[in-house]
């Protein structure tokens, strides 16, 4: 989330992990992994360690993509910048794409898992 939230990972589209900007150069481990998610590495290699999504939680993952035109933005003197997410906006998103109160793909669970997502993107925002 920290990568995403700083701008890190490239995730407007899917790319191939051969999908590489000079053809001499290999692709390493990190683009090779971040690729088979439809991601991509952009900017300096991140200092951190890599991450690894467990396979249960890439539906949250994709949910949360899928979101992120639902911010609410509060506008000063200084400049715009983002509050939180505007629930039912996103609650209506899940509703659509069958998100539901059941067990496979829960409603509540959902929302949950992008309530942890929009707070750490939010906090590494303020941070910043």
């Amino acid at each position: 989330m920290r990568l995403w939230a700083l701008g890190k990972l490239d995730t407007s589209a899917r790319h191939d992990a051969d999908d590489a900007t000079d053809p001499d150069d290999s692709v390493d481990e990190l683009d090779a992994a971040a690729a088979s998610f439809g991601l991509r590495v952009v900017g300096p290699r991140p200092t951190e360690e890599a991450f690894w999504l467990w396979p249960e939680t890439l539906p949250y993952w994709f949910a949360w993509h899928q979101v992120q035109t639902q911010w609410r933005w509060l506008s000063d003197m200084r400049a715009a910048r983002r509050t939180g997410l505007d629930y039912a906006g996103v609650e209506r998103w899940l509703a659509t794409h069958g998100w539901a109160h059941r067990r496979q793909r829960s409603l509540r669970a959902a929302m949950d898992a992008i309530a942890v997502a929009e707070r750490a993107a939010l906090t590494v925002w303020s941070e910043s």
